[in-house]
């Protein structure tokens, strides 16, 4: 049964040295630290998934790095996104707290666009 989608970020993500890295961490840290937090962070995302899922899980530099609960969709609007790059993707995937880490590390190639997956953990 597909519970979660996977989305890859770029390397960039990985860098402490990169802003886009410094954002996400940050963003990472203030959800962890308050998970009944009502804040959500916006994902963007070339299409809609069509199944039905619970969580979104983010891959970076071939691990698996986070788990997000998947809230719903917003319609696609201009912005500029962590890696100062200005985007208008097609929808955005809201996702919020609690974060979860996985038990062990979990290794996974990169990809394009988004893939169907059971609970990883």
């Amino acid at each position: 049964m597909t519970t979660g989608i996977i989305r890859t970020l770029p390397k960039i993500y990985a860098d402490p040295n990169h802003e886009a890295c410094r954002n996400y961490r940050s963003m990472l840290s203030k959800l962890e630290r308050d998970p009944m937090s009502d804040d959500c962070w916006f994902m963007a995302c070339a299409q809609q998934p069509k199944r039905d899922f619970l969580h979104v899980y983010v891959l970076i530099n071939g691990l698996i790095e986070v788990r997000f609960n998947f809230v719903g969709f917003r319609d696609g609007f201009k912005s500029r996104l962590w890696d100062g790059v200005e985007r208008h993707p097609k929808v955005w995937l809201i996702c919020s707290a609690p974060v979860s880490r996985p038990p062990e590390p979990i290794q996974m190639r990169g990809f394009r666009g988004h893939r169907y997956t059971d609970d990883l953990w």
